[in-house]
């Protein structure tokens, strides 16, 4: 399972993109974040819905949806603290709340990282202020020889696009409250540049 998603996944970001910069324009940006200064790790978009037979699928694939994602580290403590952020913009509402509900489905392994997952949850989490529906999981991980990290996934949805922030440092790392203000921030850009 987990190599034929890698497959399809590289097969996505293969090919013209056509909305591919406006996908990106919808992320944060490194001056939009909280605390000290952020910088851009790596950028990707892959074409969305590829290869899936859900109703939210065939509708971002009729509608040429491109998914953007962003990582982010910080320069003066790179190991201290990780964050990446997701956009997919679909046909639907309906189909945004859908394909929030299959999340963790699509969910891929760092290849490179030898990560072990010690426990993962669905949490209620905070409100995300701004967002439509919302979903929150958390991961406590342990890389060999190193100590743990928490891993707090949240996402919502924004009319017919769905965000998805993973917010990673040692220890306990971020607080459930830093990661809702920051998805609200997302959430409140999304509704901005849908006006």
């Amino acid at each position: 399972m987990e190599v034929s998603k890698r497959l399809h996944s590289a097969f996505s970001q293969i090919g013209a993109k056509p909305n591919k910069k406006q996908s990106l324009a919808r992320l944060l940006g490194p001056a939009e974040l909280p605390g000290a200064p952020w910088r851009i790790l790596d950028e990707r978009t892959w074409r969305a819905g590829e290869f899936g037979p859900a109703p939210w699928q065939v509708g971002a694939r009729a509608a040429k949806s491109i998914v953007a994602w962003r990582s982010f580290t910080r320069p003066d403590e790179p190991d201290s603290a990780a964050l990446w952020i997701e956009i997919v913009p679909l046909a639907t509402p309906d189909d945004a709340r859908e394909a929030l509900a299959s999340l963790p489905r699509f969910f891929l392994k760092n290849a490179r990282d030898e990560v072990e997952l010690l426990s993962e949850r669905e949490v209620e989490g905070p409100t995300i202020a701004g967002a439509d529906s919302q979903w929150c999981l958390e991961q406590v991980t342990r890389k060999k020889g190193c100590d743990t990290t928490s891993c707090k996934f949240a996402g919502g949805t924004v009319g017919a696009c769905v965000f998805v922030l993973m917010c990673a440092g040692l220890g306990s790392g971020w607080t459930w409250e830093d990661v809702a203000a920051l998805a609200s921030t997302q959430a409140d850009k999304l509704a901005s540049l849908a006006q």
